[in-house]
């Protein structure tokens, strides 16, 4: 099926006016009719339901385009959709509009319309690009500076980072130094918590309570509910360790660097479904 002159001249002053708008035409056959059908995109989306047209028209009365329904072609009408405006942009509530059904730029008038749609030197940028270029635009501008300043401060971070690799990579504990289940009772005893944190046990009564508590559950995760433990090398310089505490029913990090294991957090865990 080739496009209609009528649709061909409506397509042509959509891009005219509107060339960054990536205004395109689609066909497609209807399943029940096997009719073929003209669509009209914007960006790749469709403008109007699934329902397509005969032919697209550039109304002479309106300045629009129409997407045509119906034509009577021995009396030069036709009756259809308003689908983009005299300006160029996707009509918010389309209407149903009469128009004449001209031969394409035939008329004065409107060849020097379309000859000034397509003239890029008379054409304005709508709000909209004008923001996607100012926004690109601030993008642009911050990634420039922000490479000049990561340029700026490399040389020094090679000259922190070289050693302190150097001295991670031989100061890395062997997982085998790893003692499950003496972090675990650190971790549950409160260790690693902040002063100021109200789980935090104070006191000598608090912490004796919080030591039995750990001792307890530390055992039952040992010995009856179990635990697992998951090791992730990043060798040569780190490791980073997931214990899961079944009877806890939590997960505790830590990552294993410079001679020592690091506790990183404490996460609840639900429990696995039953059966």
């Amino acid at each position: 099926m080739a496009f209609s002159p009528r649709t061909i001249e409506a397509i042509a002053f959509l891009n005219g006016i509107k060339p960054t708008d990536g205004y395109s035409i689609g066909i497609y056959q209807e399943s029940a009719t096997k009719n073929r059908k003209v669509s009209l995109r914007r960006r790749n989306v469709l403008l109007h339901d699934e329902t397509g047209f005969n032919e697209l028209v550039w109304d002479t009365k309106s300045g629009g385009v129409v997407g045509i329904q119906v034509s009577l072609e021995e009396q030069n009408r036709g009756m259809g959709l308003m689908l983009v405006e005299s300006d160029g942009t996707v009509c918010i509530k389309q209407r149903v509009v009469n128009v004449v059904l001209h031969e394409p730029s035939k008329t004065p008038d409107r060849l020097k319309k379309m000859k000034k749609a397509r003239n890029p030197q008379n054409q304005t940028l709508s709000d909209e690009d004008s923001a996607k270029l100012l926004q690109y635009g601030i993008y642009a501008i911050g990634g420039l500076i922000a490479l000049q300043i990561f340029s700026s401060i490399l040389p020094i971070l090679l000259v922190i980072m070289i050693p302190a690799l150097t001295y991670a990579s031989t100061t890395l504990p062997p997982d085998e130094s790893f003692d499950a289940k003496k972090e675990i009772k650190r971790v549950l005893r409160g260790v690693h918590l902040n002063d100021d944190n109200p789980n935090k046990p104070k006191g000598w009564f608090e912490e004796t309570v919080a030591r039995v508590t750990a001792s307890v559950t530390t055992e039952l995760s040992t010995t009856v509910a179990g635990y697992e433990v998951e090791f992730t090398n990043f060798a040569p310089f780190a490791t980073y360790v997931r214990v899961h505490v079944i009877a806890a029913k939590c997960e505790c990090h830590w990552v294993g660097a410079f001679g020592k294991w690091w506790f990183l957090r404490q996460v609840s865990v639900a429990p696995p479904p039953s059966g």
